[in-house]
C-alpha cells in the first residue's frame, strides 16, 4: 500500500472539539476552463495572484511524459510550457514571485538495453541506482527539481538532487531562499521517505534524518519557523504519521494513528490551525476519511465529526488567515479490483471546519481531482483529469475548475405553497451582467437537474444537482467569468421533465 497522496502523488501507478456537520441548500458552481484534450493529468497547480497561475502534471501516450501550462489572464487561456525533454512528471509547484516558480517531480533517465538488462539482472548488487520498480521499458526514474524565471513559459532543471531520490513529491518555502523537499527511494514496493533542506534557493541539499524507516512523506508545509510532513509508515501494518519541527528538522516530534493507513495532505489556515487528511483503506469494504485538526500548532489531533465513508480525500485548499477551508476528493464505489473512483466531491467551511457545505464539480463519473489552489476566501481553482478508453487507447483529458464565489450557488425555496406543476420561468434579469436569477416550481419530491450550456452545446455548468422537496426555488447565476452571448439553461428531473430556455449575457 503506497500513500503517495493516492492519487495526486502516487497517480502513476494508477481537528480540537467536536463538530457538527451542517449541509447548506446549495450547489457548486464550478466554471471549467479549457484545457486542449489528451493532454494528460493535472497534479499541481499554483496562482501568484487573479492573473498568473501554472499546472503541472503528465501525459501518458508512447511513455509517461511531463507537461505544464501557464496562464496570464486567470486562466481563460492556458498555453504549453517549454520543459526538458527528460522531465517525467511535474507533481508540485511553488511561486516565490511574480516571474519564479519551482517545480518537483521525476525525470526519465534512458538506459540501452544491455544496462537495462544487467540492471535487472544485478539489482541487489547495485547501490548506486535507485527507482527500479519505477522502470517502464528503457526507463527508470529519479527526482527532479525545476525552476521557471519567465511565470512558467521554460522551465529548466535546477540544483543537484541526491540518487536517492527516485521521486519528489512536494517543495515548501520558508522565505525566498530556504526550501524543504519531501520524496521516496523506491526498490519495487519498498518506500524509503526523504527529505532534504535548501538554504539557497535549491541550489544545494542537505538531506535530514527522519524518524521514519519505511513508508513514504507525501506532503510538507512550512509554517512560521516549523515544519510539518504527513505520510505513513510501515513496520508490520500501515499508520499514518504525522512529522513536525520546531528547529528545521534537527529533532522531530512523531504523532502516530494507528487507525488510518496514511495521509494525502497537510495544510495550516494560520500559525496554530492546521488540517490533514486521513484514509483507510483496508478496515472496510470500501475506503473512507478523516480530517484531522489542530488548534495548537499540531501538539494536538483530533477528528472532525464528517462523515467520509466511501470517500477519498485526495487534498486541502485554505486561504491563510481566513476559516475558509476545501476538502476533495472521490466517491467510490467496489470493482473487481476492489474500488473504482466515482463523481468527484468538495466540501468547504467558512468557519474553520466547524459547519461544511457539500459542492458539485461537474467531472465525468471517472475522473478525478488532485490539487487546488485558493487565492481569497472566494477565489480558487480545482484540477484533475478524466481518463477513457477510445479504441483501445487509453486517453486523459486535464480539467481545471475556477470559482469566484467560494464554489457554492445558492437555491433558495421561495413559497410554502405547493405548485400544481413542473415550470422554469424565464431568467431575470434578461439580458443580464453578469448575474441573473432563475425560477422553477417543483410540485412534488423529485431530483433536479439544472445545467446550463453555450451555444455549441457544451455543458459549462451546473447549478443544481440534487433531490428537492416540492416548492418554489430560485438559483443565482453568475456569469462573472464568461464572455458575452447566448447560452441556454435547462431544467430536468427524473420523472421525465425537461425543459430550456435561452438568456443572453452582455458585457
Amino acid at each position: 500500500m503506497n500513500s503517495n497522496k493516492m492519487l495526486k502523488k502516487a497517480v502513476e501507478i494508477i481537528l480540537t472539539g467536536l463538530v457538527m456537520l451542517s449541509f447548506n441548500s446549495s450547489s457548486a458552481q464550478w466554471i471549467s476552463q479549457y484545457l486542449p484534450p489528451r493532454e494528460g493529468m493535472i497534479l499541481s497547480i499554483d496562482f501568484r495572484n487573479d492573473n498568473v497561475g501554472i499546472i503541472g502534471g503528465w501525459n501518458f501516450l508512447d511513455d509517461v511524459k511531463g507537461k505544464s501550462f501557464y496562464t496570464s489572464n486567470g486562466g481563460n487561456n492556458w498555453h504549453l510550457s517549454e520543459l526538458p525533454a527528460s522531465v517525467r512528471a511535474i507533481v508540485d509547484i511553488k511561486f516565490i514571485s511574480d516571474s519564479v516558480a519551482y517545480a518537483v517531480g521525476s525525470y526519465n533517465e534512458l538506459l540501452d538495453i544491455n544496462d537495462y538488462n544487467s540492471l535487472k539482472e544485478n539489482l541487489n548488487s547495485i547501490n548506486n541506482i535507485y527507482g527500479i520498480s519505477s522502470m517502464t521499458g528503457k526507463t527508470f526514474y529519479k527526482g527532479v527539481i525545476l525552476k521557471t524565471t519567465n511565470a512558467g513559459r521554460s522551465w529548466l532543471v535546477h540544483g543537484n538532487i541526491f540518487d536517492a531520490y527516485s521521486y519528489l513529491y512536494e517543495i515548501a518555502f520558508s522565505g525566498t531562499q530556504k526550501a524543504f523537499i519531501v520524496g521516496s527511494d523506491q526498490d519495487f514496493n519498498t518506500f524509503t521517505p526523504k527529505m532534504s533542506k535548501s538554504i539557497n534557493g535549491g541550489n544545494n541539499w542537505n538531506e535530514l534524518k527522519l524518524p521514519v524507516d519505511s513508508g513514504n512523506l507525501s506532503a510538507i508545509q512550512c509554517v512560521e519557523g516549523k515544519i510539518f510532513a504527513a505520510g505513513h509508515e510501515k513496520d508490520f501494518i500501515y499508520n499514518g504519521v504525522i512529522l513536525s519541527s520546531v528547529n528545521e528538522g534537527s529533532e522531530w516530534l512523531k504523532t502516530v494513528f494507528s487507525d488510518l493507513d496514511g495521509f494525502t495532505d497537510i495544510k495550516f489556515s494560520n500559525n496554530s490551525t492546521g488540517y490533514a487528511s486521513g484514509f483507510d483503506t483496508t478496515r472496510q469494504s470500501l475506503p473512507n476519511s478523516t480530517i484531522y485538526k489542530t488548534t495548537n500548532a499540531g501538539m494536538n489531533w483530533h477528528p472532525i465529526n464528517l462523515i467520509l465513508d466511501s470517500i477519498i480525500i485526495q487534498g486541502i485548499g485554505v486561504c491563510r488567515n481566513t476559516g475558509s477551508v476545501t476538502i476533495f476528493g472521490n466517491k467510490t464505489i467496489k470493482s473487481e479490483f476492489g474500488f473504482n473512483y466515482n463523481e468527484c466531491i468538495a466540501y468547504r467551511s467558512s468557519d474553520y471546519g466547524v459547519s461544511w457545505t457539500s459542492q458539485y464539480i461537474s467531472i465525468p463519473e471517472s475522473g478525478f481531482l488532485t490539487c487546488s489552489v485558493f487565492l481569497d476566501p472566494y477565489k480558487g481553482y480545482l484540477a484533475g483529469a478524466y481518463g477513457y478508453n477510445k479504441k483501445l487507447t487509453v486517453y486523459i483529458d486535464p480539467y481545471v475548475f475556477h470559482t469566484t464565489n467560494g464554489g457554492s450557488t445558492f437555491v433558495n425555496n421561495t413559497s410554502t405553497n405547493t405548485p400544481n406543476t413542473f415550470y422554469l420561468s424565464q431568467n431575470f434579469p434578461n439580458p443580464f451582467n453578469p448575474s441573473t436569477t432563475i425560477n422553477y416550481n417543483l410540485p412534488s419530491l423529485t431530483f433536479v437537474s439544472i445545467k446550463v450550456f453555450d451555444i455549441a452545446g457544451k455543458e459549462i455548468l451546473t447549478l443544481v444537482d440534487k433531490k428537492q422537496p416540492a416548492g418554489n426555488f430560485n438559483v443565482l447565476f453568475d456569469g462573472k467569468d464568461l464572455s458575452s452571448g447566448v447560452y441556454f439553461y435547462r431544467l430536468s428531473t427524473d420523472n421525465g421533465f425537461a425543459q430550456t430556455k435561452k438568456m443572453f449575457l452582455t458585457k
